[in-house]
């Protein structure tokens, strides 16, 4: 419920607001920031989910090696 009140919700309720205080949509590069910069801000982090979750496992990996007794 969090995820879709943070991540879809209130985004949305603040494209709107912005777009109302911004008034004409043609030729405005702030009508195009509005709308690109949650989905963008979305692909950041799933790369960083991508990152962060190749790293745990490699971390993980390595400690489940176990040394060879000599």
């Amino acid at each position: 419920m969090v995820i879709i009140l943070f991540g879809f919700v209130l985004p949305f309720i603040s494209m709107i607001i912005e777009l109302q205080i911004v008034g004409e949509w043609m030729d405005s590069f702030e009508v195009v920031y509005t709308f690109l910069r949650f989905p963008t801000y979305w692909v950041i982090g799933i790369i960083q989910m991508i990152i962060i979750g190749i790293r745990l496992s490699r971390n993980s990996d390595e400690e489940n090696e176990t040394d060879t007794i000599e």
